[in-house]
């Protein structure tokens, strides 16, 4: 026996499995029971899949406000779901989008909303450049003596002596006073001539004879 197919799931959202159950009928309104045998009847995919995709029906009727209640059924048995009038026309359409029809509502109400196509643009992708990845930088080669240096740079910049201060200029020698030359030999001029001195003279010994 070959193993039961596994049946596709429907590419619809819960909004618009329940608003294609909706426009289905001729009154445009369901209660609760035909939106589930609506789904049931025409996507196998829910027929072995428990009770999960009812409460997410549920919830979604309840939480949407494109899907508003219709007045309680005749038989008193819960109360019908319809659509909003502000959605008919983009359901009818098959566009399903929840933010789409959320904005539909607000604008029905006469809330301030942003239209859609007013939306500012997405910015431009960046280029690709800019994804790239930043260059490591490259560690030098350990150098004792350039740590050494860079140690003591750290601690201290070590700057060179300054350059020795300029020779001073030496005076010149001074030049013997001509004027005390002069005055002395005008002093000895009026005190007359020396007088001869024989100190220290010693006469020639005469020599012996043989």
């Amino acid at each position: 026996m070959e193993p039961r197919s596994e049946e596709p799931k429907p590419q619809h959202s819960y909004i618009g499995l329940i608003a294609m159950a909706i426009l289905s009928s001729a009154e445009r309104k369901l209660v609760l029971s035909d939106i589930y045998q609506y789904i049931l009847d025409n996507y196998s995919y829910f027929r072995n899949r428990g009770t999960g995709w009812r409460n997410s029906i549920r919830h979604n009727l309840s939480l949407n406000d494109c899907f508003i209640k219709a007045g309680r059924s005749p038989n008193g048995k819960g109360h019908f779901w319809a659509i909003h009038p502000a959605n008919v026309d983009d359901f009818r359409k098959g566009d399903f989008r929840r933010r789409k029809a959320q904005r539909r509502v607000r604008k029905h109400m006469g809330l301030t909303v942003e239209d859609e196509d007013s939306m500012s643009p997405p910015p431009p992708p960046a280029p690709a450049w800019a994804a790239l990845p930043a260059p490591t930088p490259r560690r030098r080669q350990f150098d004792p003596v350039e740590r050494e240096l860079d140690v003591v740079g750290e601690e201290g910049a070590v700057e060179s002596p300054p350059p020795p201060p300029p020779p001073a200029c030496a005076e010149p020698a001074a030049s013997p006073d001509r004027s005390s030359d002069a005055e002395i030999a005008a002093v000895a001029a009026a005190d007359g001539p020396a007088p001869l001195s024989f100190a220290g003279f010693r006469p020639a010994e005469a020599p012996t004879p043989p």
